[in-house]
């Protein structure tokens, strides 16, 4: 089987993950939240700008999105996704049998909490059920 992936679909629907993640992570969302679970403060990620390319740190976050929406848009491709139902549904199951398993070990090997993997997770969730809706639709 082949599939033909829409290119053009594919950067917007990671330019809309990639968004989701921004907003997520915000002062006026979860990001302080966030901050606290990871033991950072605002000072600690001032002082990080100051030694990092805040440029380069979106474009890395950019091109993991990009990734993830190509593969994301050859599953849709793969499973006949053509109603925003079908692309939620099957962006909620790449979510629960890949990504929250995955981001659950850090909970249980690296001392996670459960709030920081609720936290992530949902971002992961949202960004992924926003660019499958974004696929479908773009056809």
């Amino acid at each position: 089987m082949t599939f033909n992936v829409n290119g053009i679909g594919v950067l917007v629907a990671a330019l809309a993950g990639f968004v989701v993640g921004g907003i997520w992570y915000s002062p006026m969302l979860l990001g302080k939240q966030y901050m606290k679970e990871i033991g950072r403060t605002m000072a600690d990620m001032e002082n990080w700008k100051k030694h990092h390319s805040l440029a380069g740190a979106y474009l890395q976050g950019f091109l993991i999105s990009l990734v993830m929406t190509y593969v994301l848009a050859y599953v849709l491709g793969f499973t006949s996704a053509v109603l925003p139902v079908d692309a939620a549904r099957d962006a909620f199951w790449i979510w629960l049998g890949f990504v929250a398993p995955v981001t659950a070990s850090a909970v249980t090997w690296e001392g996670k909490s459960w709030k920081w993997w609720a936290i992530v997770n949902g971002q992961n969730l949202i960004a992924l059920i926003v660019s499958a809706l974004v696929l479908v639709l773009w056809k």
